[in-house]
């Protein structure tokens, strides 16, 4: 909400679900994060375990890049989640090249749907 209201309401651009908002404002941050230091990860860390602390809605409260980090963990060790056509062709391409490519799995992968499996993972 900063960031929209300092790229939109202080620009002239207007708000997300404003009528006749150009959504064309520009907030620019720019920081040393070399001047940072350990006190300010500190006071980020605390933060962070205050936002998670505060009576999540369902779903869970998230900090910039958790979901992102959690995905690629989960791919990391699951597989990445690809849709059956994909799995074909990426068959057909490997043995074209003369490439292993590792068996997709019959286990359902997240977010592509019925019929979706995975590829790889560090099982």
């Amino acid at each position: 909400m900063a960031t929209e209201l300092l790229a939109g309401a202080l620009t002239g651009a207007g708000c997300a679900g404003e009528a006749g908002s150009s959504g064309a404002g520009i907030f620019l941050l720019a920081v040393d994060v070399a001047r940072l230091g350990p006190a300010a990860c500190r006071q980020v860390e605390r933060l962070c375990g205050f936002v998670r602390g505060a009576g999540a809605p369902a779903g869970g409260v998230w900090v910039p890049g958790e979901l992102a980090a959690r995905r690629r963990a989960r791919q990391a060790r699951d597989g990445v989640a690809l849709a059956p056509a994909a799995c074909r062709l990426l068959a057909r391409w490997s043995a074209r090249l003369g490439q292993r490519v590792p068996p997709c799995s019959a286990a359902p992968a997240e977010g592509l749907g019925p019929g979706a499996a995975a590829v790889g993972g560090s099982r």
